[in-house]
């Protein structure tokens, strides 16, 4: 990562490796209190309002997962 200048960030969440290329979309949601989120209720209905606004349907599957046309959109 130094010799090709890539920069490292971490989040208090933790989870999986990402590597972010030109082209994607990342995003987070800041809150005050970590442990007293609920995912499902404050971001995920969020992002399914959202995105049915832009004509997009998506649903909530399994753990934490946003499915559009069956195929997984990561949240980080």
């Amino acid at each position: 990562m130094e010799k090709e200048n890539v920069s490292l960030a971490r989040r208090k969440s933790g989870g999986g490796a990402v590597y972010q290329d030109l082209g994607n979309l990342t995003f987070c949601f800041i809150t005050p209190h970590f442990n007293d989120v609920d995912f499902k209720k404050n971001n995920t209905e969020i992002l399914i309002k959202s995105l049915k606004n832009l004509g997009i349907n998506s649903e909530f599957s399994g753990r934490n997962d946003l499915l559009v046309n069956g195929k997984k959109v990561r949240q980080n």
